[in-house]
C-alpha cells in the first residue's frame, strides 16, 4: 500500500526508473505501459534474449503504437513492446489461428 494515498502499489519491474515527480507526461506513459500488463524488465521472459525489452518513453511513441494496434488488429500490449510499431518482432505473442 502507498503510504501517501493508501492505494494498492503496482510492481513496475526490476529495471524501472521513475520519472521526475512533476513530469506528468512521462507518468502518463508509465501508467499506459503498466495498465497493459507490461513491466520494465531489461530482458523479456527468462532473461536469455539478446535484446532488451522496449518500452515507450514519450506520448508520441504511445500514440503511434495505439494507431498500429488499431490498424493491425493487435492488442496494445503487443505494439507497446515493439521497437517499430508496425513491424513484427520474433518475441511478439503468437496470434491464434482463425
Amino acid at each position: 500500500m502507498c503510504p501517501g494515498c493508501r492505494e494498492q502499489l503496482v510492481f513496475a519491474g526490476y529495471d524501472f526508473a521513475a520519472p521526475r515527480r512533476r513530469d506528468t507526461k512521462a507518468w502518463s506513459v508509465v501508467a499506459t505501459v503498466l495498465a497493459e500488463g507490461l513491466t520494465y524488465d531489461h530482458r523479456p521472459g527468462c532473461g536469455c534474449s539478446p535484446l532488451p525489452s522496449f518500452r515507450p518513453r514519450t506520448r508520441a511513441q504511445v500514440s503511434v503504437r495505439r494507431r498500429a494496434a488499431e490498424r493491425l488488429g493487435l492488442p496494445l500490449s503487443v505494439t507497446l513492446a515493439r521497437r517499430d510499431a508496425f513491424t513484427a518482432e520474433s518475441r511478439d505473442e503468437q496470434q491464434p489461428s482463425p
